[in-house]
């Protein structure tokens, strides 16, 4: 993708076409507002971001992931910089999140980026372009024209073009809510709050369960009844965890895993440590450890990829496939050798 991209800006300019031609049409209709026909996104590729970071969309479940996808070369994405560390501004206390992706660069070159132009946004570094190949990202196809796309993935994992400027997410942040932040809690538990509304729900319950013992009657109260809260949709997780342990047990394993972790000291409700005892020496659970391991391992190496490893990180990710063919992280591993095949 880089190269031919780079070999249409060569010849776009040397027939005489200023650097005009990569800003976005007038036309704000030329990227229509739908969900494409494509799977649901379920992950990053394998990489890194530039604040250190280690996001999943799993973190940002019921609300509204925006991205950015640029080309350093492209003058209009520099251009556009100060309008997307605006837009970042006017959605801060809502339940949006921005990440930009570097097509095509490596950690360093995006971390460059990032400090050349003041892009605000963490940025997830995808020296192969993996994120502009796949269509689920981009509904339409790449062009001098739309170097740049912002797709938003949606509370339901569908992905929805948010305008080439952002000109639409007003209306579609209308459709994530908040679970907890409008609750009418005391504001001392604004930090366990942030934690639980982005999905970290071990973080923020290990903060809740301490306020549950504040000195502050008020506090402590309010703590029990966001606690009581989260422990009721905690119930649907052991509904799920329970139906997933005989066809998906790596799926119950981490279900379970979150539930002995948030409420350690509710077995007697959800049965945690039983179902833990149980799966853990399951062969599904284990091979999905081993695979995880190994994807982990490729992920962090991505952070020094260079383009002409290409062919070194798909055969790596086709033989997690084939070591792990029936785990979560097995199949998510072909799904990015075959991307990294087209």
């Amino acid at each position: 993708m880089r190269n031919s991209l780079m070999r249409l800006i060569a010849l776009c300019l040397s027939i005489g076409v200023t650097a005009t031609c990569l800003a976005a049409p007038k036309d704000k209709t030329t990227i229509k507002e739908k969900a494409t026909d494509s799977p649901r996104i379920t992950d990053f590729p394998p990489g890194v971001f530039t604040d250190g970071g280690s996001y999943r969309y799993d973190d940002f479940k019921g609300k509204i992931l925006v991205l950015f996808l640029y080309e350093q070369d492209c003058p209009s994405c520099r251009g556009q910089i100060p309008e997307r560390n605006a837009m970042m501004a006017r959605f801060r206390d809502k339940p949006v999140k921005f990440i930009a992706v570097a097509a095509g660069d490596s950690l360093a070159d995006a971390k460059m980026y990032a400090k050349t132009t003041g892009l605000m946004m963490p940025t997830f570094a995808d020296p192969f372009s993996l994120m502009e190949k796949d269509r689920r990202y981009t509904p339409q196809p790449i062009s001098l024209m739309n170097i740049y796309q912002m797709p938003a993935i949606m509370p339901d994992g569908s992905v929805r073009s948010a305008g080439l400027k952002g000109e639409r997410l007003d209306d579609l942040v209308d459709k994530a809510k908040w679970k907890y932040k409008d609750g009418g809690y005391n504001p001392k538990l604004a930090g366990a709050i942030e934690l639980l509304e982005w999905n970290q729900y071990e973080a923020g319950m290990k903060l809740l369960r301490a306020m549950r013992k504040d000195s502050n009657k008020d506090v402590a109260a309010s703590a029990e009844k966001l606690y009581e809260a989260v422990k009721t949709e905690a119930a649907d997780w052991k509904s799920e965890a329970d139906a997933a342990v005989a066809e998906q047990p790596a799926v119950a394993f981490d279900l379970f895993t979150r539930l002995k972790n948030c409420f350690p000291d509710e077995e007697a409700t959800f049965g945690a440590d039983a179902a833990l005892k149980m799966l853990k020496t399951n062969k599904n659970v284990l091979d999905e450890q081993a695979a995880r391991k190994q994807f982990v391992k490729m992920s962090q190496a991505m952070a020094n990829a260079k383009y002409s490893q290409k062919g070194e990180v798909q055969s790596f990710c086709e033989s997690i496939a084939k070591q792990y063919p029936d785990t979560p992280t097995g199949k998510r591993a072909k799904s990015v050798a075959e991307l990294m095949g087209k």
